[in-house]
C-alpha cells in the first residue's frame, strides 16, 4: 500500500562540464533504523571508492523505495543549473509516488522514474543543502546531510551510481574515455 514518509534527496551533477543532473530519493525501510548494521557502511558518495558505491546500491535498493530525476544538458542549458537541479529533484519527488515502478513522469528535457520499491506519497523532504524551490511539501534543509543523514548518504550513492554508469555508457558510445566524461 502506499505510505507517507519523510523522503531524503541528493542531487550529483551540478558540478561537472557534461551530462545531465540526477537526483537521487531513497527512503528507508524502518527496519534499517531499528538496526543500523544493515547499512553500516553507507557514507557520502563522495568518500566512497566507486567498487563500495556499487555494492551499497544493491543493499540500499533492497532496504528502500528508490526513485531517480533526471534532467538533460540542453534543458541545464537552456534553463540553468539551479532550475535544473530543482526540476531533477521535483521529478524525483513525483516518481515516488508513480502508481507502477516503470511508469515515468516525463517533461520536456526531464523525467523521474522509481527503479525499486513500492509507491510512497512523501510527507516531508529532507534535503542535502538547500530548499527544493517549486515543491509545497514541507521541507528540511540539512548542510552536508550525505554526510550527517543515513537517508540521505543512501540517495547521494544512488544518485552517483546511476550517473556515474549513465556517464560511462555515453563514454562507451562515444570512445571517449571515464575520466574524461
Amino acid at each position: 500500500g502506499v505510505q507517507t514518509c519523510a523522503l531524503p534527496i541528493y542531487e550529483v551533477g551540478r558540478g561537472a562540464w557534461a551530462g545531465p543532473i540526477v537526483a537521487g530519493a531513497a527512503v528507508l525501510n524502518p527496519v534499517v533504523y531499528a538496526d543500523r548494521s544493515l547499512l553500516s557502511a553507507v557514507d557520502d558518495s563522495k568518500r566512497l571508492k566507486p567498487g563500495r558505491r556499487e555494492q551499497l546500491v544493491t543493499q540500499i535498493a533492497s532496504l528502500a523505495t528508490v526513485a531517480l530525476g533526471w534532467v538533460d544538458p540542453a534543458t541545464i542549458d537552456a534553463i540553468g543549473i539551479a532550475h535544473a537541479t530543482h526540476q531533477a529533484m521535483r521529478a524525483s519527488i513525483g516518481a515516488l509516488s508513480a502508481s507502477s515502478a516503470d511508469a515515468m513522469i516525463c517533461g520536456n528535457g526531464w523525467f523521474g522514474r522509481r527503479v525499486s520499491g513500492d509507491a510512497i506519497t512523501p510527507t516531508f523532504v529532507l534535503v542535502d543543502g538547500y530548499r527544493i524551490i517549486g515543491t509545497s511539501l514541507p521541507q528540511q534543509p540539512i548542510v552536508r546531510g550525505d554526510r550527517s543523514c543515513l537517508c540521505i548518504a543512501a540517495a547521494s550513492i544512488v544518485a552517483k551510481v546511476a550517473r556515474d554508469h549513465f556517464m560511462s555508457d555515453v563514454g562507451d558510445c562515444y570512445q571517449i574515455g571515464r575520466a574524461q566524461v
